[in-house]
């Protein structure tokens, strides 16, 4: 049941993340793109270099663009001002400054009377509200999915880095779920002979992980086609991100995923070419083979006897892993939509 109400809470927020990602809010937060990353730093070169002092042994330390490192969810402006030898405030990103016990979130600023600041930064919470939750691994793991488009939104990506390796990917949002649900890597079914499977059996570790695209013949005159997405050789994935290539002749109207990949699943709307799919599992790791996704195209009109319409998939290895956040190599093998 608590999986259940987790999905049910992750696919909502993954709604709002696709919505902000297409339509930044008025009032979303200023922040300055890192040009070599697409990151996001949380105050100027200059303003970092004057920072408030903070109490040695405090536990915390100052990393790149003045971010105060060390501290987690739950941290309370109090516990903060604590840390630092000046006189200090904690003020949200609007100014209000926060009383002692009052919860912190990451792009707040401590500053002091002299005007040295510093940026609160709190690992997984991308979104600024203090916590680390379902709405921050949504954002993160749309992140992943759509690069930098996010652009001025309310989302921090120093904080979406969760698992420290400098990048952002569905790996720091599995993290985070993990989390937030009460799962460990040791709490996850073993790959080996015991992933969650359905859909088919589990592979032999022998077999080659592959991704084939499956397409059937088409006739002239035909409107639309389903074409599956098929897994086998599965090795017990915890994450894996596609991306779907397609002739601009078809034009795909619906992605339903089968229900053996659990309910962490997203394909992102308005369709597109190259169409992003994902699925993410935080509690165990699926081990099921057969259909992973079917893909419903509209016909173009115009294509006829002999004409064929290529549909190519690439699996996003950084984004492909197993329980032990290894990647898996997954081959692909495409298909073209044929007219006969």
């Amino acid at each position: 049941m608590a999986r259940r109400i987790t999905a049910f809470l992750l696919i909502g927020a993954l709604s709002i993340a696709f919505l902000s990602c297409a339509k930044p809010s008025d009032d979303a937060v200023e922040t300055t793109d890192t040009a070599a990353t697409g990151y996001q730093t949380g105050v100027s070169d200059d303003e970092a270099s004057e920072r408030p002092t903070l109490r040695d042994g405090a536990g915390a330390k100052y990393g790149d663009g003045g971010y105060i490192l060390g501290l987690e969810a739950g941290v309370t402006a109090g516990e903060i001002v604590a840390l630092f030898e000046d006189d200090v405030t904690v003020t949200e990103r609007d100014g209000r400054e926060l009383a002692s016990d009052e919860s912190v979130g990451t792009g707040a600023v401590v500053a002091s009377a002299d005007g040295k600041r510093a940026i609160v930064l709190i690992p997984g919470d991308v979104n600024g509200d203090g916590a680390a939750d379902e709405k921050d691994a949504a954002a993160i793991l749309a992140r992943a999915l759509f690069g930098n488009a996010f652009g001025k939104s309310a989302f921090d990506p120093a904080a979406a880095d969760v698992n420290g390796d400098g990048k952002i990917s569905a790996k720091d949002a599995l993290e985070i779920l993990e989390k937030s649900s009460g799962a460990s890597g040791t709490d996850k079914t073993e790959t080996n002979g015991g992933a969650k499977g359905g859909n088919g059996d589990t592979s032999p570790e022998s077999e080659i992980p592959t991704v084939t695209v499956i397409a059937p013949e088409v006739h002239e005159g035909d409107e639309s086609v389903e074409v599956t997405l098929s897994i086998a050789g599965n090795p017990g994935i915890c994450s894996i991100m596609l991306s779907v290539d397609f002739d601009e002749r078809l034009t795909l109207t619906n992605v339903s995923f089968d229900p053996a990949f659990g309910s962490y699943v997203t394909a992102p709307e308005p369709y597109a070419s190259p169409q992003a799919l994902s699925v993410i599992s935080p509690l165990e790791a699926i081990g099921a083979n057969g259909t992973l996704a079917t893909l419903t195209f509209a016909l173009d009109p115009s294509l006829a006897p002999g004409d064929a319409a290529a549909i190519k998939l690439s699996v996003d290895r950084e984004n492909t892993f197993d329980e032990n956040l290894s990647d898996v190599s997954f081959e692909v093998i495409n298909a073209d939509v044929v007219v006969k």
